[in-house]
């Protein structure tokens, strides 16, 4: 590995070659499950190749790694992917009739739904990265999500903010969505999570 500018700018190249790699695995095993099928599992490889790199194996098999997980986990991936979409879909169509009521009270009985869905979103940042780190029953996955979020709320706050960046650049700059955008997004997401397990090791890891 060379040293100085010379080093630095191998290494920027490095990480940029890797992160387009792990983009396109991300959209084409989306496309392979037929993007309904598809995107959990896609997305849960992914995390799962971040997890790696940002626990210092930067030398991982980036295909292998993502394949892998991609299989072991396109069942289990796409039951919680229903069951995540459900609860969307209900909080949304509840804050929309409430919203649309003529009675006040109601209407704000939606801006909690409002809030519910917000700290919802900030629950699923969480989700994928602890799903990856952690070999947890599905009861134990969503309270330990749970707890993480509502201890963690400035991690959150830059989380969604690196959210938002993401998908301003996404729209903004030609490529970057092809290239960058879920894998850029993940890295973050698992780098600000995995700080917050190794502050809070309130369970076991098994992996």
């Amino acid at each position: 590995m060379p040293n100085g500018l010379t080093g630095a700018i191998y290494r920027i190249c490095d990480w940029v070659a890797r992160l387009a790699f792990l983009n396109l695995l991300w959209l084409a095993f989306t496309l392979i499950g037929f993007v309904l099928l598809g995107f959990f599992p896609a997305t849960i490889a992914m995390f799962s190749v971040c997890r790696k790199w940002v626990m210092g194996k930067q030398d991982v098999p980036i295909f292998k790694t993502f394949f892998h997980s991609y299989k072991t986990e396109f069942r289990k991936g796409n039951l919680i992917g229903v069951c995540l979409m459900a609860i969307v879909y209900i909080l949304w169509v509840d804050y929309r009739i409430l919203q649309a009521s003529a009675n006040s009270n109601l209407q704000i009985l939606a801006y909690l739904f409002f809030l519910l869905f917000v700290f919802y979103g900030i629950f699923l940042l969480f989700l994928f990265p602890m799903y990856v780190h952690y070999d947890l029953k599905l009861r134990q996955l969503v309270k330990n999500t749970f707890l993480l979020a509502i201890v963690s709320p400035l991690t959150a706050i830059v989380m969604v903010t690196a959210v938002l960046l993401v998908y301003y650049l996404s729209i903004s700059i030609s490529g970057v969505v092809v290239f960058f955008s879920g894998s850029t997004l993940a890295l973050f997401l698992m780098w600000f999570s995995y700080r917050v397990f190794q502050k809070h090791k309130g369970i076991e890891l098994d992996h």
